[in-house]
């Protein structure tokens, strides 16, 4: 049985990066990765989940799961693909940008699920300070990171964490007791968003702008705001 959550330890020898959705776009994550001279010896990589669908390339992306310096939760669209095979209907993934598997053999798609059902819904990233990052797909709404081992046990929470975007509709500024911050992609924003300490970084690589990525050290400094906030729900 996958973990539903994943505890990471520091990093001792390198940076730790975390990218926004990638939704396909391989040829944009290694144009970033280069710009910031990413060692794969050494350094790693968080991704917030949504690896596929809509960009060009979603088998090179699938490809990044075995890759040792990655690592990532379960986006919604992981989700959708998951459902989609078990079920062989894949009309709400082709709505959603699946159509660049819809005729792949069927045995692909099975070792696809199958790698989609091991990614955790949540990670939590320890830092050398002590400090906490949690990691989910798309927002964490509760109060205390602490207690994410059992929010992941349950359905509804877990649907908030793959679908929910209700910080930004309600303009919420969340204070979380333990982590110290929690990063999410899923809602387009015009650029990296946090609110108190939920950080948003999905600056829609797939609607042709630009794939943020930054080390852990620099989301945590980004500064909170409290207004003025731009979104593009999809």
């Amino acid at each position: 049985m996958a973990q539903l959550h994943v505890t990471i330890m520091p990093n001792k020898k390198g940076r730790d990066f975390v990218v926004g959705d990638i939704h396909g776009q391989t040829p944009d994550l290694f144009q970033a990765m280069k710009d910031v001279a990413f060692d794969t010896k050494v350094d790693r990589l968080f991704s917030v989940g949504d690896v596929i669908d809509r960009g060009p390339d979603s088998l090179g992306a699938i490809k990044l799961l075995d890759e040792p310096w990655f690592y990532t939760v379960r986006g919604n669209h992981e989700q959708i693909a998951i459902e989609a095979i078990k079920s062989q209907n894949h009309k709400t993934w082709l709505l959603n940008g699946g159509k660049w598997a819809d005729n792949l053999p069927y045995g692909i798609l099975l070792d696809m699920k199958a790698k989609f059902l091991k990614l955790p819904y949540a990670l939590s990233l320890l830092q050398a300070d002590g400090s906490i990052v949690g990691i989910c797909h798309a927002e964490w709404l509760e109060s205390d990171w602490a207690e994410v081992g059992q929010i992941v046990m349950n359905y509804k929470k877990v649907g908030e964490m793959l679908w929910g975007r209700q910080i930004f509709r309600e303009k919420i500024i969340k204070h979380d007791k333990t982590a110290a911050v929690t990063i999410h992609g899923h809602t387009a924003v015009r650029k990296p968003t946090k609110l108190g300490t939920a950080l948003f970084i999905e600056t829609a690589a797939k609607y042709n702008r630009t794939l943020s990525l930054m080390t852990i050290e620099e989301a945590i400094a980004i500064p909170s705001i409290d207004r003025d906030i731009e979104e593009d729900v999809e």
